[in-house]
């Protein structure tokens, strides 16, 4: 997996100290009903309280003093022509914790062996980027919509006093 570094405003009040990394395995009931509940609404994989509530622990844990701008991080188990949901959660200094958008992958491996030592190589993965752009957006737009009602709100106290 790889995730960019989450950035703090205002700069300065909290940093990154760790990523929890989650793999989640999927069945083929498990299908995508919605994108701002990934997965569906008896799984929720894209809030800290979906991931603790679904999975008993990460699967792996990650440092900041691991990472530039982005992050990597390879994980095992993973078995082949499975579907995985994975999602990483930041938690900042303060201790606050926020997770990524997620990714869905369903996962095909091509096994070669070379002197008696056995080797495994991605070949194809398919789903969505590990993102929260769309997040972004919509906080943006809101956030202005907010911003335009509380002013239109104390313009019309001030005509009207």
């Amino acid at each position: 997996l790889n995730w960019a570094v989450p950035t703090y405003f205002p700069e300065g009040v909290a940093e990154t100290s760790v990523f929890y990394i989650y793999a989640v395995r999927l069945t083929e009931s498990d299908v995508v009903t919605s994108d701002v509940v990934f997965l569906n609404q008896g799984k929720i994989l894209n809030t800290v309280c979906g991931l603790a509530n679904i999975t008993d622990r990460p699967n792996d844990i990650v440092g900041i003093g691991q990472c530039d701008t982005s992050c990597n991080a390879t994980l095992t188990g993973i078995e082949n022509g499975a579907t995985y949901a994975f999602n990483v959660v930041a938690e900042s200094t303060s201790g606050f914790k926020m997770a990524y958008s997620g990714v869905t992958l369903q996962m095909a491996w091509s096994e070669t062996s070379s002197v008696s030592v056995p080797a495994r190589r991605l070949l194809e993965t398919t789903g969505i980027p590990l993102d929260n752009k769309g997040m972004q957006v919509a906080g943006a737009v809101l956030g202005s919509v907010l911003g335009m009602v509380g002013m239109f709100g104390m313009v019309l106290l001030r005509l009207s006093s």
